[in-house]
């Protein structure tokens, strides 16, 4: 913690709800990839083994090198199939540019997940892309690091993450822009522009000032009028 960081970690929690109170479940993966090993291999299935990997931000990377014994939790495979999940690497490095990596599973794919992914599912699926997007805002990077020493995004840090839900329209903007992040991802294409629009919305929905924000990302440089007059479309 470094001077004026306490302040900023105090703005996070006002007004803000944790994580866990948008949460129905929220698990690390589906099967544990060393107990379940003779469940999967490289023979080919229907049924998609993800690992925490295949997790970067905003994009599932849905190509893998394993599959899944197709008689093999069934019923979870359908219940994934059926819903769309937030999913976070487990393992990231300390010192990796960005320590959380969030997407979206896609709903009518068969999957199971290993214990390397966090597996979050939302009372409301409809709020999924704004909190898609807040977790991969680099305000809530900085949060992470401030708040964790370890190489591990456990559960329980996952679900103190301090949510601001902005207002309806606001919320149809960023859906917008994360499909259209999603999109450019799957493409190969680079997304980098649309991502910083991203951060400076949530730096705005969190009431952080431009002193703050180069606090937080220096290599973000906004006078006191850009920032006033954001709008992102």
């Amino acid at each position: 913690i470094q001077k004026g960081d306490a302040n900023i970690l105090n703005k996070l929690k006002e007004d803000s709800t944790v994580l866990k109170g948008y949460v129905k479940s929220l698990n690390q993966g589906d099967l544990n990839l060393t107990t379940s090993s003779n469940f999967f291999s490289e023979n080919k299935t229907t049924v998609k083994l993800y690992r925490g990997r295949n997790i970067q931000k905003f994009q599932l990377i849905e190509k893998v090198a394993e599959f899944v014994d197709e008689d093999f939790k069934t019923e979870l495979v359908d219940f994934n199939s059926k819903n769309t999940f937030i999913v976070l690497q487990e393992i990231t490095g300390t010192t990796d540019q960005f320590r959380i990596h969030a997407c979206l599973t896609h709903e009518g794919d068969k999957f199971l997940f290993g214990h390397t992914a966090n597996k979050i599912l939302l009372v409301d699926q409809q709020l999924n892309k704004i909190i898609v997007a807040i977790l991969n805002s680099k305000l809530m990077d900085w949060f992470f690091r401030k708040t964790s020493t370890n190489n591990h995004v456990m559960g329980y840090e996952i679900e103190q993450f301090p949510i601001k839900m902005p207002d309806k329209k606001t919320i149809r903007h960023v859906n917008s822009v994360v499909d259209k992040i999603m999109v450019l991802k799957s493409l190969s294409e680079d997304t980098s522009e649309l991502e910083l629009k991203l951060d400076i919305l949530i730096f705005k929905l969190y009431k952080i000032t431009t002193d703050e924000i180069k606090t937080i990302y220096p290599e973000i440089s906004l006078t006191e009028q850009e920032y006033e007059n954001f709008k992102i479309h």
